[in-house]
């Protein structure tokens, strides 16, 4: 019974260890811009990791921030992604913005913290908006249509990062779950911190 419980976390998993961070966070448009952002979001490590970190976070403040974290994360992306399509100027600190996003956002996952609803909710804007307007920056769709449908298959994806791991903490709620969440959790503030240190040491 164990292992079919397993089963779900461990897919996730083997697909994080698969996937790979897009280069410039370069959006494709191989069957249509929809299609093209889904893509990007599931190539872009970064961009999957922090979802999943306030996922994380979300399930564990669920009784206090309910359900509105999961409609504030997809407002908030797609708001600064349409921001970024407007500012349409590269951002020198991207890496670091990203890393540090999720460093932040592992450590809570890690450290399973009591949080104010306010708090959850002003990470998810945070997280975001950011991730979303870093997004929209490295874009350079042929019309504006095309961008915000890139936007969508974006959005609709960080939404189901950020709901999976919570979808399975409320399922089975069993201990077990909650430390494989805080592990996860550490190694996505691992992964941050190593990022961190990886773009300083290639900026010097």
């Amino acid at each position: 019974m164990k292992s079919r419980r397993a089963f779900p976390w461990m897919v996730g998993l083997v697909f994080l260890l698969a996937a790979t961070r897009a280069e410039a966070h370069a959006v494709f448009s191989t069957r249509g811009p929809f299609i093209g952002g889904i893509k990007h979001f599931f190539l872009s490590l970064d961009d999957v990791l922090a979802a999943l970190a306030l996922g994380i976070v979300a399930a564990q403040n669920l009784a206090k921030a309910g359900n509105k974290v999961f409609w504030a994360l997809p407002t908030a992306w797609l708001l600064g992604g349409l921001a970024g399509l407007a500012f349409n100027e590269p951002v020198r600190a991207a890496e670091l913005l990203s890393a540090a996003s999720l460093l932040i956002g592992g450590l809570l996952a890690a450290l399973s913290l009591a949080l104010p609803a306010s708090l959850v909710l002003a990470l998810a804007v945070l997280l975001g908006g950011m991730h979303g307007f870093l997004n929209g920056v490295a874009m350079q769709p042929e019309t504006f249509g095309a961008g915000l449908s890139q936007l969508g298959g974006i959005v609709a994806s960080a939404a189901f990062a950020a709901i999976y791991p919570s979808t399975l903490l409320e399922i089975f709620k069993q201990p077990w779950t909650r430390i494989v969440a805080r592990v996860l959790g550490s190694w996505i503030a691992a992964t941050g911190l190593l990022l961190i240190g990886w773009t300083l040491r290639v900026k010097k």
